[in-house]
């Protein structure tokens, strides 16, 4: 018996609604879930809801599941300013 290899795939960024940062993290779990079983570790706060939408409306992806991790709130006041976005 043949077992797909896993990834664990990390994306701050993931939406089936949005382009640029988020649809690359989404399509990348998208694409390599043809291949593998992945897990994709994403934001909660901004991109859960938007992630659960799609799939309540389309079912789940096979081989692809979501570990959806939120972001502190301290930390997400730190990430309104530009210059500390990505430390955030």
């Amino acid at each position: 018996m043949h077992r797909p290899p896993r990834l664990l795939l990390s994306a701050y960024a993931a939406s089936p609604l949005r382009g640029s940062e988020s649809a690359v993290g989404w399509n990348r779990a998208l694409q390599a879930s043809r291949f593998c079983d992945v897990w994709l570790i994403c934001e909660e706060t901004e991109f859960g809801p938007e992630i659960r939408e799609y799939l309540d409306r389309n079912g789940p992806v096979p081989g692809l599941e979501f570990v959806f991790v939120p972001m502190d709130p301290a930390w997400r006041k730190i990430g309104n300013y530009s210059a500390t976005w990505y430390l955030a």
